[in-house]
């Protein structure tokens, strides 16, 4: 649906997929005392959320994708929260933002004060992901002239930076009171810049968080009070998106304890469990490692996470059902990938029409996947591989899949702009340039190493998890 304007009071938002392209925001609240939780938002003109009032609660929301910069035609900073004022007595609790859009200005949080007042602002056990390659931060920025900004709590979240390394993960600019405690920041701050920065302000209390960089370049600035500094940080799966704590985790008992702040973690589990509170967004538990889905998943293969978040959006039930198996380094059919799209798109109780048997030659009514085919055929996703044929055993490639995966995004209709030459394996003249480009400008892929996409390589079933995941924003 549409976004959500609410300026009333006293109300609950709960459960909602908001897209709002048309408008620079999934939700806006300027009214008291509302609960917006577990909405899913993406897709929208430029932010996730914009919040006005005060007593508003945002508890257990996605947002993601949200900005589709085939729809727009400046340039705007992409924010996944955003306010000018007045609101106070805010709350952002078990949310994740997994902010995809890597060119603009993009940042994960943009508050100022333009019109009072702005203050008692808290982020806790949140994930906030962002993949533009520089500047990226929660900026809390009291501009020349604003009046003041007090108040604002940044504590026990996991912040996340996944494409390449970003500068400051936080900016206090001007604050009046400020806490940045019991934080995990991952590939932020670089040899010019801390993974915090502050500029003027008073009574800013640093403490407690843990850094951890993939280059090994400590950022600018050092360590701040009791915080576990350029050291493994002991998660499951970190590039696959899952951020709880190993049992030899340094950030086990290693935070401040902020009872009155932080009661309990991103999954409800009360805190601390240990002698003292843990650093991030989760809070290590003996249950809280979970066990594989899939017997050939194991917990820290690169794509679990994806493939799970595939397999419970009902998107795949495997390969095998006894014992459950996902076959993840199998190649994908175009049949299977018939199979894949429709579901994106339609959801996963959807069922096809009956198959005619005459679309494709190679095709026949018997085929165990004849519905699928014509259907992504009748609808313009695919014309076949030639000659009439579809070719359903043929190997899909990664060529290939960006065609597939952005005319199921975007409809039949759709044509990216023309190529301009990101990847070195990729010209310009190759016939696929321009959805490749597009594939990885929309955040579905980086390529398969630095400045290649390997275009003619086939897809596996792991690959396909990811591309479906960011493709249909699966949560």
């Amino acid at each position: 649906m549409k976004g959500f304007y609410v300026s009333g009071n006293d109300n609950l938002i709960s459960g909602f997929t908001i897209t709002n392209p048309s408008s620079d925001f999934g939700i806006r609240v300027s009214g008291d005392n509302n609960t917006f939780e577990k909405n899913d938002i993406s897709n929208t003109g430029q932010d996730g959320i914009w919040f006005f009032g005060s007593g508003n609660k945002f508890v257990g929301n996605y947002v993601h994708d949200i900005v589709d910069r085939s729809k727009i035609t400046s340039d705007p900073h992409v924010d996944c929260f955003q306010t000018w004022g007045p609101a106070e007595n805010i709350v952002f609790e078990k949310n994740i933002c997994d902010h995809t859009s890597t060119s603009g200005s993009n940042q994960l949080l943009m508050l100022e004060n333009i019109t009072p007042p702005v203050r008692n602002i808290v982020f806790r056990n949140n994930v906030l992901i962002m993949h533009d390659p520089g500047y990226s931060p929660l900026n809390f920025a009291r501009k020349d002239g604003q009046q003041e900004v007090s108040n604002m709590y940044v504590v026990n979240n996991t912040i996340v930076h996944v494409n390449g390394i970003g500068s400051y993960g936080i900016h206090f600019k001007n604050i009046t009171g400020a806490y940045a405690v019991n934080n995990v920041f991952i590939d932020y701050g670089n040899q010019n810049s801390p993974y915090i920065l502050v500029e003027g302000g008073s009574g800013i209390k640093i403490n407690n968080n843990a850094i951890y960089k993939s280059d090994n370049v400590a950022p600018r600035g050092g360590a701040f009070s009791n915080d576990v500094w350029m050291q493994n940080l002991g998660l499951v799966n970190r590039t696959n998106y899952d951020f709880h704590l190993v049992a030899s985790s340094p950030l086990i008992d290693r935070g401040e304890n902020l009872s009155g702040l932080v009661s309990d973690d991103f999954e409800m589990n009360m805190r601390p469990v240990g002698n003292g509170y843990d650093i991030g967004a989760f809070e290590f538990t003996t249950t809280s490692v979970k066990s594989s889905i899939f017997a050939d998943v194991p917990a820290d293969h690169w794509a679990a996470n994806w493939i799970e978040r595939l397999y419970q959006s009902g998107i795949t039930g495997g390969c095998q059902a006894s014992p459950l198996l996902y076959c993840p380094d199998a190649a994908v059919t175009r049949a299977q990938m018939a199979i894949f799209i429709l579901r994106g798109i339609h959801g996963s109780a959807y069922t096809p029409p009956v198959a005619s048997g005459v679309k494709f030659g190679d095709v026949p009514d018997s085929y165990w996947a004849a519905a699928w085919i014509e259907q992504l055929a009748s609808e313009g996703i695919t014309g076949g591989c030639g000659n009439g044929n579809y070719c359903p055993d043929a190997i899909v490639t990664r060529a290939q899949m960006a065609i597939f995966l952005l005319r199921a995004k975007h409809g039949a209709a759709y044509m990216p702009p023309a190529g301009i030459g990101v990847f070195a394996d990729v010209p310009v003249s190759y016939w696929a340039a321009s959805w490749i480009e597009q594939l990885a400008a929309e955040g579905i892929t980086s390529g398969c190493a630095a400045d290649s996409y390997c275009p003619d390589q086939n897809v596996t079933r792991d690959q396909m998890a990811v591309f479906l995941v960011r493709t249909f924003g699966l949560p």
